[in-house]
């Protein structure tokens, strides 16, 4: 018990619909005791499981880190291990679009997820397949200005559904595999890390 609540232990902001983007997320790196994240620079530090951790950040990831974090904002999931890997299963169902970088490590988490929190997981999983997310979305001043509320009305975001027979077979394929990649974590981190150096995609407005 005390380890499951280690692993989902990590603050969750219950943010205002009406605040901006910008300000919710803003509030809740503070619920985090961070000041936030510099998303050009090489080497970030990011809280994880209530572990701050130092990692490289090269521009693909800089770039899908900033919808991520945005995502955070919007679905509620917290930043703890099981957290991370329900955003993780929302971001995957809802499609990466051409972050090839965040692909690599979506499907890790699912799979961490799978191990550590199957059910919730694939609630999050199912999630993200009804509604879009962030990564084919512009990110600028536009969207950071956009209330919250408004954003997860285009996006689709909406409550917990009960998963259906496409959501569970589509899962099982994609945990799997993210299973398999935690096994082999050193080949899968230099082919993330290589995935991390292509040029950046095309956003739509």
């Amino acid at each position: 018990m005390a380890l499951a609540a280690y692993l989902d232990d990590a603050p969750l902001v219950n943010v205002e619909a009406e605040e901006s983007l910008e300000s919710a997320r803003s509030r809740y790196f503070r619920a985090l005791g961070s000041s936030g994240i510099d998303y050009d620079a090489w080497w970030i530090r990011i809280p994880i499981g209530g572990i701050e951790m130092g990692i490289p950040n090269p521009p693909a990831h800089g770039r899908a880190l900033r919808a991520h974090d945005l995502h955070h904002v919007l679905t509620g999931y917290s930043t703890s291990l099981v957290g991370e890997c329900e955003i993780s299963a929302w971001e995957l169902g809802g499609g990466s679009g051409a972050y090839v970088a965040a692909i690599g490590f979506d499907v890790a988490g699912t799979g961490l997820g799978l191990l550590l929190a199957p059910r919730r997981t694939l609630v999050a999983f199912a999630r993200g397949r009804r509604g879009r997310n962030l990564f084919r979305r512009r990110y600028g001043h536009e969207l950071l200005d956009r209330s919250v509320l408004s954003v997860r009305r285009e996006l689709g975001i909406g409550p917990d559904p009960e998963p259906g027979a496409a959501d569970v077979v589509r899962f099982a394929f994609w945990s799997s595999l993210g299973v398999l990649s935690l096994a082999l974590w050193p080949l899968t981190w230099l082919l993330i890390s290589a995935t991390c150096l292509m040029p950046p995609p095309r956003e739509h407005a």
